[in-house]
């Protein structure tokens, strides 16, 4: 048994009457709405906010148990780019729920969503027992990774790992995220073959997007991209318009001196995530870099 397995028990999920929430709405009428949501759902405590600088102040200043936020703003900003901003500054817990909440239920909205690692999305109208199923559902995963988590910030990766591949191996709960979680260290760790080893058995037992993305970013970082390039056309046959996919063709793509094509690629994925700036970055970094000064302005 590792470390981590042998230590204190896991939490349980947070009881919702001794819960803090923080709701996140440029709308008023939208606020007090959700607001008036968790207090039925039992909230102790609601905060509630129409900016995203002061929801960015109320998380550095207090714990929240469930942030459910909007996901567009009169004033600038966007539900996405506050998680990312906290997510990059350390400011919200494991613990922590997002919930985000958008007027379109479109594809570049779930994209977006989902690279910024959002626990849950919710389009309106929706009922109040649906935000309800998403909280109690998104507390119940972390729950079910809490152990993961706790090795990693204790910075016990090789215990992280075992307990990923243990979870993977017996199917256990949220099986899936954690082995997605082993990979992806395996990955930061640069133990490369058998970071590609576990994406591809993730792969053979539940054919994910992200999961041949995965053997592909693998074998870039392992100095193949010509076998990344056909693991990439593997998955693009699948999934033609696979942001992510592009991305990462688009790397590959340049690793091989195919700068038109790289070019082309990243605008293919700029079509589904307009909104995505590292991504607008790139091309116009390699516009320039290949000439076309006017797209890259």
């Amino acid at each position: 048994m590792t470390t981590a397995a042998a230590g204190s028990l896991a939490p349980l999920p947070p009881d919702m009457r001794r819960s803090a929430a923080l709701v996140v709405d440029a709308n008023p009428t939208a606020r007090m709405t959700i607001a008036g949501q968790l207090r039925a759902f039992g909230f102790s405590s609601i905060t509630q906010v129409g900016r995203i600088a002061d929801a960015r102040r109320e998380i550095e200043r207090h714990p929240f148990d469930v942030v459910v936020c909007g996901d567009s703003f009169p004033r600038g900003g966007s539900g996405q780019a506050l998680l990312d901003d906290l997510r990059r500054s350390g400011l919200l817990p494991f613990g922590t729920v997002f919930i985000l909440i958008t007027d379109e239920a479109t594809y570049l909205k779930v994209a977006e969503a989902a690279e910024s690692s959002v626990d849950s999305y919710i389009v309106r109208p929706y009922s109040a027992g649906s935000l309800y199923d998403r909280i109690e559902q998104a507390q119940r995963r972390k729950v079910a990774l809490w152990d993961i988590h706790r090795a990693l910030e204790e910075g016990r990766h090789d215990d992280a790992i075992e307990l990923c591949l243990q979870r993977f191996a017996t199917r256990g709960p949220q099986w899936l995220q954690a082995a997605r979680w082993g990979a992806e260290i395996l990955l930061r760790l640069g133990r490369l073959g058998q970071a590609q080893a576990l994406f591809q058995s993730i792969w053979d037992a539940e054919p994910k997007p992200w999961a041949l993305l995965g053997v592909a970013r693998c074998q870039l970082d392992d100095g193949a991209p010509a076998a990344a390039e056909q693991t990439l056309r593997q998955l693009l046959e699948l999934h033609p318009d696979d942001p992510d996919a592009l991305d990462v063709l688009a790397r590959v793509q340049t690793e091989l001196g195919q700068f038109a094509q790289a070019l082309d690629s990243l605008e293919r994925a700029l079509e589904a995530t307009p909104l995505a700036i590292g991504r607008q970055q790139r091309l116009g970094m390699l516009a320039f870099f290949i000439g076309n000064r006017d797209k890259a302005v």
